[in-house]
């Protein structure tokens, strides 16, 4: 336990703070792979990228989950709506 703490107490930090941040970046893209989002103002079918996803607000409401996105077919931002990717 105590070569744990000394791992994050000494100057190697900024590795594992690296590491975390690359893990977060592929889990985040792995779980988005499977979702499509639907624009309320166009109605186009798009997937948010990994930077979209981690940084977009998230929702779930009596309709189903949401995400507040820019739609990359009309350029508005909406509260678009989330779907299950079938098929792939």
């Amino acid at each position: 336990m105590a070569a744990m703490i000394a791992l994050f107490v000494n100057d190697m930090w900024p590795l594992w703070l690296l590491l975390l941040a690359i893990g977060m970046i592929m889990l985040t893209s792995s779980m988005m792979s499977g979702y499509d989002y639907q624009c309320q103002k166009c109605q186009g079918m798009y997937k948010l990228g990994v930077v979209g996803a981690l940084i977009s607000k998230h929702g779930r409401d009596k309709n189903g989950s949401w995400a507040i996105s820019r739609c990359p077919h009309c350029g508005a931002i909406t509260k678009a709506r989330e779907s299950r990717s079938h098929g792939q």
